[in-house]
């Protein structure tokens, strides 16, 4: 195995352009769970009849790497708003994929068993740990507020989960042919309510639905959110609302600060204090 480079990769892993035999795949090493966690995200996505990316088997491999299939300039969907109703049918598609509880995946490839509540609420007091813990401009009397109005809709009850991706965004998205390949899953969770997957996108995307500013760089947010919906075929802004916004702000804690999402605190604010 020869190494090529190294490429941009995801948040606490290793990427690398790799040879073996004059072929060119991608090496990945990260945590073992992780590895697991994308083996099986992808399998699933396979057996499914969706595209996803080729995992190699190799002897040389360690327990905390995965080869991938390598996509010649690894191209990314144009960031067109239109381009967001593929982006859509493509989530709902993974939505499908049905099971009867919610999991995560060891180190071991195994199933455990995560209740869906248990999950938001130990989701919530990390993020509110990384903020203490950071000492981010999240005061002490908004994170007080924030865990007051979480925990005042919890529990949530659900009956079904989907398989999760659990970090949406154009760049865990490629294209592969003429279909769209999700890869680089968070392991945080591998099965629970779909509508979770969101809370990403809409970190990025927050303009028209949680914040209002001129901004010329978020003006098409809105845009970009109506035809996500329109391909996802469900608008859960409107039908899943309460849900969604507990979601949000989960999500916006473990996330914040984040260059890609400056608007994260006057969303959070915006739904704590009902502005």
């Amino acid at each position: 195995m020869k190494i090529i480079k190294e490429l941009p990769g995801s948040y606490g892993s290793k990427v690398e352009l790799v040879e073996i035999d004059g072929k060119q795949y991608v090496l990945k090493t990260w945590k073992v769970e992780e590895s697991e966690n994308e083996k099986l995200f992808l399998k699933t996505l396979g057996e499914n009849d969706l595209p996803s990316l080729g995992v190699i088997n190799n002897s040389e491999l360690k327990p905390n790497q995965i080869l991938l299939e390598y996509i010649e300039g690894s191209p990314k969907l144009p960031k067109g708003v239109e381009n967001f109703i593929k982006f859509g049918q493509i989530i709902r598609r993974m939505h499908e994929i049905k099971y009867n509880d919610s999991f995560k995946i060891n180190e071991h490839g195994e199933r455990e068993v995560v209740e869906w509540n248990d999950f938001l609420k130990n989701a919530l007091k990390k993020g509110l740990k990384k903020q203490r813990d950071e000492k981010t401009n999240l005061s002490e009397e908004l994170l007080k507020d924030i865990e007051s109005f979480v925990n005042k809709y919890l529990p949530i009850k659900k009956s079904e989960f989907s398989l999760l991706h659990a970090d949406l965004h154009l760049g865990n998205l490629l294209v592969k042919n003429t279909g769209l390949v999700i890869y680089d899953k968070n392991p945080e969770i591998f099965s629970g309510d779909g509508i979770y997957d969101f809370a990403t996108l809409l970190t990025h995307y927050p303009n028209g639905t949680y914040i209002q500013t001129d901004n010329p760089d978020n003006r098409q947010d809105k845009e970009v959110m109506d035809n996500f919906i329109k391909g996802y075929g469900f608008d859960f802004l409107t039908h899943d609302r309460e849900n969604f916004d507990i979601y949000f702000i989960i999500k916006a804690l473990l996330r914040y600060p984040s260059p890609w999402e400056i608007y994260s605190k006057e969303a959070i604010e915006n739904i704590v204090y009902k502005k």
